[in-house]
């Protein structure tokens, strides 16, 4: 069953209105025929087909969400900021000294895709360069780097960091780079003392997330499936929990998925066995749960 978001009510699930709108504007496309359609960027309210954004793309999430931002800017009605941002914009514009308020300013930013949110990041490192507003800032502008595949400048902002509250985020951010360049040994080490260290890490589904990849290439499928299940398990509402389920699928899986280098499986998963790999993984994961680190 195809899921829609409900304008109504803002979820995500089914909804006739949203249906309506959704299956008359893909009619003729020849994914949804076969039951996969394309993302598609609707007018406010869904009353016009604005893009459709391609199955191809669907399952890597890079490429993905800088087509679905190009599609955004593409329409006036979704390209600038929201009130609220405008008011942050405004109290960054009014207190350029304040650190924390170009901080505020450009993470709001950031998170509408907004190509001002580096400059705002510079201003709060240089409106307080040694303070936490400016590691902070630091910490995103590496992650913007990380995202551009500029390694190098990336690492320029992590150096700077010495924020111990950081110290998770630096370490994920460095174990993105070893994960690059293939250095699965190097990174899954990294991020197994990450792990360890700071179990309380809003981060914690990502490293998870990441350390199974890791595992995952290095031919270690348990460890691998020990820790998605682990998410899956500890942090059902993570963000990366869906990441970690459709990776220990895999096996099972017909689409090529890009975060374990386009492994895919068989041409045509059944729900069966799409269990049994989620069966084996909880296996795994039982059997290892308590070796960890040890």
């Amino acid at each position: 069953m195809t899921f829609y978001f409900c304008f109504r009510e803002g979820r995500t699930g089914y909804d006739a209105d949203a249906a309506a709108i959704y299956n008359a504007a893909l009619k003729d496309d020849p994914d949804m025929k076969t039951g996969l359609p394309p993302a598609v960027a609707f007018s406010p309210g869904g009353h016009r087909a604005l893009k459709l954004i391609p199955r191809a793309i669907h399952f890597e999430k890079d490429k993905f969400f800088d087509a679905l931002r190009d599609a955004l800017r593409e329409n006036p009605m979704y390209n600038g900021p929201a009130p609220e941002e405008r008011k942050l914009l405004a109290d960054a514009a009014a207190a350029p000294r304040d650190a924390a308020a170009q901080y505020r300013a450009a993470r709001a930013r950031e998170k509408a895709a907004g190509d001002d949110a580096a400059a705002l990041y510079e201003k709060a490192i240089a409106a307080e360069p040694d303070g936490p507003w400016a590691a902070r800032a630091h910490l995103r502008l590496a992650t913007l780097d990380r995202s551009a595949r500029a390694w190098d400048a990336a690492e320029k902002h992590l150096a700077s960091i010495q924020l111990a509250d950081l110290a998770d985020d630096v370490a994920m951010e460095r174990g993105h780079r070893l994960l690059a360049d293939r250095k699965d040994a190097e990174a899954l080490a990294l991020l197994d003392t990450a792990i360890r260290a700071h179990p309380a890490s809003n981060r914690l589904g990502e490293l998870r997330f990441y350390a199974g990849a890791a595992n995952w290439r290095l031919d270690r499928k348990d460890w691998a499936n020990y820790h998605w299940w682990w998410v899956l398990e500890n942090l059902p509402d993570d963000h990366h929990v869906i990441r970690c389920s459709v990776a220990l699928t895999a096996p099972a899986n017909c689409f090529a998925n890009p975060e374990l280098d386009g492994f895919a499986g068989t041409a045509e998963m059944t729900i069966n066995e799409g269990v049994a790999r989620r069966q084996t993984a909880r296996a795994d994961y039982d059997s290892l749960k308590d070796k960890y680190g040890k």
